[in-house]
């Protein structure tokens, strides 16, 4: 008995699982290598949108996925699936392919490799300009499935053929990702505007650090939200956690650091943990708006030193008042 083609893609379709499906794009939910076999049967990319149920980004995608022109593109022209990062099943995608941040999407070929990779919140444009990017299926912009090239991409890419190995080419004529007007550039976690309470600890505390290198000033929210989601702040990891997050003297987190400094000395030396205290109680006294007043002075004089509190504090307030 012959089966056609038509009932061979029915076949695998059924295989899938579901299909989310309405006016704009049609998504698979499940596992990728099926995905990649419908792919292959079909000669086809694959659209990955790997996201999380608390993911708030990642929520703020669906409308740009039910825009029907943004639908038709997609549908046409890749197998569309959803990769849910918190089932176990995508542990092996997640380390496979580096997804760190959420929202992240991709275009695969029909053989897994990245063609197509980004982690952060795109417009309606944005999308349609990457289906125009990868229309030529020999066109990659990832030189394998774990290094990618930063989007958003200016018009350089890896080119593949059967009987040559990648080479890296130019191609001006391609539309720059840059170009189009965007929202902003709200990116992969972003979720302390919204509520905390589903979102993994881990999630929370490589936020935090994330934050920490943006120097934005938002880092010490993101700390609290994660050592808000901890029974116990005294475990080895909270401690270390603790400490590079000490950068205000009025923090929860620099109070518990004078509170329970016996703990942090299992890890860290004296003159360590000193030197962080004065930089920290320093940032407060010579560059904190307001400056300190006496009774302030003192109590952050007495941090480092106790017994010569009074006398710097004095001595501070005579330095502070001349320079007015």
């Amino acid at each position: 008995m012959k089966f056609n083609k038509s009932f061979v893609l029915i076949f695998m379709s059924l295989l899938l699982g579901g299909v989310i499906s309405g006016q704009g794009i049609a998504f698979y939910e499940t596992e990728l290598s099926t995905a990649l076999q419908i792919a292959q049967k079909e000669n086809k990319s694959v659209f990955v949108d790997a996201y999380a149920k608390w993911c708030i980004p990642c929520k703020k995608m669906d409308k740009v996925f039910r825009d029907q022109s943004v639908g038709k593109v997609f549908n046409d022209n890749f197998i569309n699936v959803k990769l849910d990062m918190d089932l176990p099943s995508s542990k092996i995608v997640k380390t496979e392919y580096d997804i760190i941040f959420l929202p992240t999407f991709m275009i695969l070929d029909p053989q897994g490799r990245v063609r197509y990779k980004v982690d952060r919140v795109l417009t309606k444009d944005e999308l349609l300009v990457i289906a125009n990017l990868v229309a030529d299926p020999n066109v990659y912009y990832a030189s394998d499935a774990t290094k990618i090239v930063s989007s958003p991409v200016v018009g350089v890419g890896v080119k593949r053929t059967k009987e040559t190995k990648p080479t890296i080419y130019n191609n001006t004529s391609m539309v720059k990702v840059s170009d189009v007007k965007t929202d902003g550039e709200e990116k992969i976690l972003y979720i302390l505007d919204g509520d905390n309470a589903e979102v993994p600890p881990e999630v929370l505390f490589k936020e935090a650090y994330f934050r920490m290198e943006l120097m934005d000033g938002s880092h010490d929210k993101a700390a609290m939200a994660y050592l808000d989601s901890q029974d116990d702040w005294t475990s080895e990891l909270n401690i270390r956690f603790i400490y590079d997050f000490l950068t205000d003297v009025n923090s929860p987190l620099f109070q518990f650091l004078i509170d329970n400094e016996a703990l942090f000395l299992e890890y860290y030396d004296r003159q360590q943990l000193n030197i962080t205290k004065s930089h920290v109680i320093s940032q407060r006294l010579y560059r904190g708006l307001p400056r300190p007043e006496y009774e302030e002075a003192v109590e952050l004089f007495k941090i480092l030193d106790p017994q010569s509190a009074v006398q710097k504090a004095k001595k501070y307030i005579s330095t502070s008042r001349s320079q007015q």
